[in-house]
């Protein structure tokens, strides 16, 4: 039985089958839509230029091909490790020789009170409503300058809603850039009329006849249609709190996946919280190709009886207006070395969209991290930098070197 309509659910079953499971597989999710692909709801879904159906993960006619019984609508209420049931909201039991736990995570709780037109993105009803609302929104506050909420600015400002960015911290996106490359990234959105308040908070959410007010840390008030916030998830784990089951930030697990507190109980993705075989901590990794990888390798663990160690890779990739942006390794790991410029091809037409790549260098001078905008051939260079434990120097020779071609 796997949990959970996520990437980590869908790739699970998929995984099973691929590696010769031939027992029954049950997907349980509590949408009432097939499982789909979530990066896209604040991006081209948003922008009403992609349809649900161009991101769907499973449809039923996949599932059945597969021999995987989906079950749409269905929310599970809770574990009981004991007995090898899974408890639903209908008060119906479900058996299971094995469990896999997908059930992603969401948005944190705001701290102020609740206002109507204040949202959050991380579902396909979240976007379908913030999509309603900017429908008829001339201003929208971004409360949160992370990866989502640049996204949701980058595509209201294609719409053509006035935007205002505000965060905390001095720089966007700051779990990732630092000082130098942000500054990049806020001249991207301030080009195309995004307002920052960076360095400021916001005390309170009230709603009056003129709109929504925003009172700052600053003393000022900030007045929009809508606000939308991405202060951060928490992991879909309040359903396992009676399983006995270690769900502190995630459900705790070893390298493989396997549940540290019960037999026969896995979990992946944004719910789980893997053990990290380079210094024994467990984590949760909030990213796409983790939940991939995981998927595979509990299904080995579950057909085959084990399988290698997850190392995780951290891979992040963002689109804002016509920047590709992708994030390798762990750029706050280290300290920022070089941003090497792929200049573009000087020509009559319109202006060629900037390519560059930024290095992170630990203090033994090794890669930890990489951010590149709009540059393929740097992204390989700069994987292949990661994987085989490549000094800056060589890094940025190697990139170079690219740029010459």
């Amino acid at each position: 039985m796997v949990v959970g309509g996520s990437i980590g659910a869908v790739r699970t079953v998929q995984a099973l089958r691929r590696e010769g499971y031939g027992g029954r597989i049950r997907l349980l999710t509590e949408e009432l839509v097939e499982p789909y692909d979530r990066p896209p709801l604040s991006k081209q879904y948003l922008a009403g230029s992609r349809s649900l159906d161009q991101f769907t993960l499973l449809t039923q006619e996949e599932a059945s091909k597969l021999d995987v019984e989906m079950m749409l609508g269905v929310r599970a209420v809770g574990v009981d490790p004991d007995w090898d049931v899974v408890e639903l909201a209908d008060g119906s039991r479900l058996s299971y020789e094995h469990l896999v736990i997908a059930t992603g995570s969401s948005p944190r709780a705001t701290p102020w009170d609740t206002v109507e037109g204040v949202l959050s993105l991380r579902d396909l009803q979240d976007a379908d409503q913030l999509r309603r609302a900017l429908d008829s929104a001339t201003s929208i506050a971004v409360v949160g300058a992370g990866f989502v909420g640049a996204e949701v600015a980058a595509t209201a400002r294609g719409l053509g809603v006035e935007v205002t960015m505000i965060d905390p911290l001095p720089h966007p996106m700051a779990r990732v850039l630092g000082g130098t490359l942000a500054e990049r990234f806020i001249k991207l959105h301030q080009d195309r009329g995004v307002q920052f308040l960076l360095s400021t908070r916001v005390e309170s959410i009230q709603k009056n006849t003129s709109g929504i007010q925003l009172s700052l840390s600053d003393s000022t008030t900030l007045t929009c249609d809508v606000v939308i916030v991405g202060i951060g998830t928490l992991p879909n784990t309040e359903w396992l709190s009676g399983s006995g089951l270690d769900v502190t930030n995630g459900v705790a697990c070893d390298a493989r996946g396997r549940a540290t507190d019960a037999a026969g109980i896995y979990a992946v993705g944004d719910a789980a919280r893997w053990l990290d075989p380079h210094d024994g901590v467990q984590r949760r990794h909030e990213h796409w190709n983790n939940a991939v990888d995981q998927a595979a390798i509990v299904a080995k663990v579950i057909v085959h009886g084990d399988a290698p160690e997850h190392r995780p890779r951290t891979y992040v990739w963002s689109d804002q207006y016509d920047w590709h942006i992708q994030v390798l390794g762990d750029p706050a790991r280290g300290e920022l070395t070089d941003i090497i410029e792929n200049p573009p091809v000087v020509s009559d037409g319109p202006a060629t969209r900037p390519r560059f790549a930024a290095i992170y260098g630990a203090s033994d001078e090794y890669v930890v991290g990489a951010v590149i905008v709009s540059w393929p051939r740097a992204t390989a260079t700069l994987r292949r930098s990661l994987a085989s434990a490549t000094t800056t120097a060589d890094a940025i020779t190697s990139l170079q070197a690219l740029t010459a071609r």
